[in-house]
């Protein structure tokens, strides 16, 4: 212990978080971050199931926190309102990976809940629709609009789409 006050110091450059010492690690794979790759490469394997995201993470060689926010945007585009320019974006570098994570994870848990919510019964859908007016079927929107409302989208529907597609088929007779 008495050395210790007699040892010199070392210094930390102040350009450098580890002391000026290169990662060993590529950082690009062509011309996509190698370390998103390994991201996106555990969060394939942790959803296809049978390993948790620590398992994944170490046999991807990422960390967990990459192989989480890869699978949000995976999930985003299975759901079918993201699409891959999203994961081309962060693969480039142009995004990072945990930013565009945390983007699109409210859309993604609201999505997965909604879809619960529809698989469940008939009731938890009236409930949403009577907090949020929010709903798939556009008779019920209509019922529960006011008649100020209706109008406001009959003008930025057009009267001649709301005629032709919504009044017309009703005119013509049954074949």
């Amino acid at each position: 212990m008495a050395n210790m006050a007699h040892t010199a110091a070392v210094h930390k450059t102040a350009d450098s978080k580890n002391g000026g010492r290169r990662s060993s690690r590529c950082h690009f794979f062509g011309n996509e971050r190698a370390a998103v790759l390994r991201g996106f490469t555990g969060a394939e394997l942790h959803m296809r199931g049978g390993m948790t995201v620590k398992e994944a993470a170490i046999r991807s060689g990422s960390c967990t926190q990459y192989v989480i926010a890869a699978e949000v945007l995976l999930r985003a585009v299975r759901q079918g309102w993201a699409n891959q320019t999203w994961i081309n974006q962060v693969k480039r570098g142009e995004v990072p990976l945990l930013k565009a994570a945390e983007i699109v994870g409210a859309q993604v848990r609201l999505v997965d809940a909604y879809r619960t919510a529809e698989k469940s019964h008939p009731m938890v859908l009236r409930v949403f629709f009577a907090i949020t007016g929010c709903t798939r079927d556009l008779a019920t929107h209509i019922l529960g609009s006011t008649p100020e409302q209706c109008v406001k989208a009959a003008e930025k529907v057009g009267v001649n789409k709301i005629w032709d597609s919504m009044i017309n088929p009703l005119l013509q007779p049954a074949e």
